[in-house]
């Protein structure tokens, strides 16, 4: 069920259509663990965490924005941030592990001190990060580790050496911001009780599918990813790198309590002159996945997922047409930094630039791999003024850090890189606040 946010709803109400609002009453800094209680390893200021290409996923059973980050040379906390869209309010969900060094050709990879079936490393997340509804469960997939751009989770394979693990649930039912994540005595204060809140899938090998040549990449450097339910099931396509091709993935959870039953298909590969990069979204009407594209003339990376594996389904390139002769992005940045995701109210996928700019992607009547496709700019954000919209802080990319949100029917966008860590809502062309019908007992 949808969490009920009539907080969200009467901010929403009070701004008028293609306007931003600001969501939060405090400022995420204020739920940083002590200094005490971080990793001493010089990686210990978790400031970094939201600009480090980190992402957030959006609990919508219980209305909560769940935020993990850090990873390669940024910051080796691997706690859960929360923020309530019922209290407007930044949490935390966790502790951060105490952490220790695994030598990985030569570099250490700071992982759990008590290992990695207990929790995952600090790491970038991109566009890695999805909550999945019928597990109940914030899934978390690889990406570089602290210490390490390119290496990934690992585990020790008893012959000394080490394998890569992953990926990771987080269960948002646990959350405690006084527990580490892990187990009892792994945080930085042996005392402090653990909340046994990961659970490691440990199934990368379903991941190197025999069709690819090499191993391919679970979601890792600027990975994209789209979740939904099918049939019951958890489902997650995504893209990632084998080889220097890029494929469309669907990894299905089929019980939340037995990693052996997941499974992984390749439902379709890419072109040789582009790929995906950064963020994706879900049609979940028409099964069409879009992504933006790595190649500044090949915008936005389309595949038509039929529903079986089939490794010859290419992407691609779509065709827009910019209404208003603007040329898109009008600020200057470039499409991979932008943010995308599929509004299911308006039917369409809605573009984030990362300042004050939302573009409206709306699919063709037609054909949606050879029809043309239209792109609207919905709100100009160089009219709005500073303080009523997102201010442009994101230097590596608003990624994983916008997301329709099906509780108000509205966007929600991350913003900066700071410790503020301001959580901005925005109302669609059109907007129609959602209706609740709540049971009440007798």
């Amino acid at each position: 069920a949808l969490a009920e946010l009539p907080a969200l709803i009467t901010l929403l109400k009070g701004i008028s259509d293609a306007q931003w609002v600001k969501a939060n009453l405090n400022e995420w800094g204020t739920s940083w663990p002590d200094p005490a209680d971080r990793t001493s390893t010089g990686y210990d200021n978790p400031i970094v965490v939201i600009g480090a290409w980190s992402s957030f996923s959006w609990d919508s059973q219980r209305g909560q924005l769940m935020l993990f980050g850090g990873g390669h040379g940024n910051y080796a906390g691997n706690e859960m941030y929360l923020w309530s869209g019922s209290t407007r309010l930044w949490g935390r969900g966790s502790l951060p592990s105490k952490v220790t060094g695994i030598s990985i050709s030569g570099t250490p990879v700071f992982m759990p001190i008590d290992g990695a079936f207990n929790g995952p490393p600090s790491m970038h997340m991109y566009d890695n990060t999805n909550y999945l509804a019928a597990s109940d469960r914030n899934l978390i997939f690889n990406g570089p580790p602290c210490n390490n751009g390119n290496s990934s989770p690992v585990k020790p394979d008893g012959s000394g050496g080490y394998l890569p693990t992953g990926p990771y649930l987080w269960d948002p039912s646990k959350a405690d911001p006084a527990k580490v994540g892990g187990t009892t005595g792994s945080a930085m204060n042996p005392a402090v009780v653990g909340g046994n809140m990961w659970q490691d899938r440990d199934v990368v090998g379903l991941f190197q599918v025999t069709t690819f040549a090499g191993t391919f990449g679970l979601g890792q450097s600027d990975g994209t990813s789209a979740a939904a339910v099918e049939g019951g099931k958890d489902v997650v396509y995504f893209t990632g790198r084998g080889s220097g091709t890029v494929y469309l993935m669907k990894y299905t959870i089929n019980d939340v309590s037995n990693p052996a039953l997941d499974t992984m298909a390749a439902m379709g590969g890419t072109h040789s002159t582009f790929g995906p990069y950064g963020a994706a979204g879900l049609d979940t009407r028409r099964n069409f996945y879009i992504a933006l594209g790595e190649n500044t003339a090949q915008k936005f990376i389309g595949w038509a997922i039929t529903g079986a594996s089939n490794i010859n389904t290419h992407a691609v390139a779509l065709s827009y047409t910019v209404t208003g002769g603007l040329t898109f992005p009008v600020t200057g940045t470039s499409t991979q930094v932008c943010g995308i995701d599929y509004d299911s109210a308006l039917d369409c996928f809605m573009v984030w630039d990362g300042a004050g700019d939302v573009w409206k992607l709306a699919p063709p009547a037609n054909n949606l791999i050879t029809g043309t496709w239209t792109l609207t700019r919905t709100t100009e954000g160089a009219t709005i003024s500073a303080g009523s919209k997102p201010a442009n802080m994101n230097v590596a990319g608003v990624r994983g850090k916008w997301h329709f949100i099906p509780n108000i029917n509205a966007f929600m966008a991350l913003e900066g890189d700071t410790d503020d860590g301001n959580v901005w809502l925005y109302r669609p062309p059109g907007w129609v606040a959602p209706s609740f019908l709540t049971v009440q007992e007798s």
